[in-house]
């Protein structure tokens, strides 16, 4: 089994990766010490952004009315992503910046751009599913994208334990 360690070199600012041959398993320590853990960062800024803009306008919910998605306006594409850059009050936002950064950033640290990826294909999911099952009220929040994380990391640990079960059996 392949594992990575991280080995720091003295011409360079950022450790790299260096393929090792362990015998406990391959995952838990696929850490890539470089700058692809941003996605998440940039994600919470842009939504605190939105938010305190939102927020903070002299017209109150200009940018809301533009980017949340609406019932009404299925056939306005963008807004099936945009919902998830808005937030409802303090504890909406800020419950789900918690949950990004702890889960989103490790998940990050290991599968790098997929992760921003699982995030949007989760928030596209719970629009999808919500303007199906829930046809007369709008959709603000990153909550579908952070339950996304949920379910990848339940799905990390599941494979980590199989990984785990299938070494000890093979010995």
């Amino acid at each position: 089994i392949l594992k990575f360690v991280v080995l720091p070199l003295k011409d360079r600012k950022t450790p790299r990766l260096q393929r090792t041959i362990t015998f406990t398993g391959a995952y838990e320590r696929e850490f890539k010490c470089k700058e692809n853990i941003l996605g998440m960062a940039v994600l919470s800024i842009i939504q605190i952004m939105c938010f305190y803009a939102n927020s903070t306008s002299k017209r109150a919910n200009v940018l809301s009315n533009a980017l949340r998605f609406h019932p009404c306006k299925k056939r306005q594409v963008y807004r099936y992503i945009t919902y998830l850059l808005l937030h409802a009050d303090n504890m909406h936002l800020y419950g789900n910046i918690v949950i990004q950064i702890l889960i989103g950033v490790r998940l990050e640290m290991v599968h790098s751009w997929r992760v921003v990826v699982i995030y949007v294909a989760g928030a596209l999911g719970g629009c999808l599913a919500h303007s199906v099952l829930d046809r007369s009220s709008t959709l603000v929040g990153g909550s579908g994208g952070v339950f996304s994380f949920f379910t990848a990391h339940i799905a990390a640990v599941i494979l980590v334990s199989i990984q785990k079960i299938n070494k000890a059996n093979s010995l």
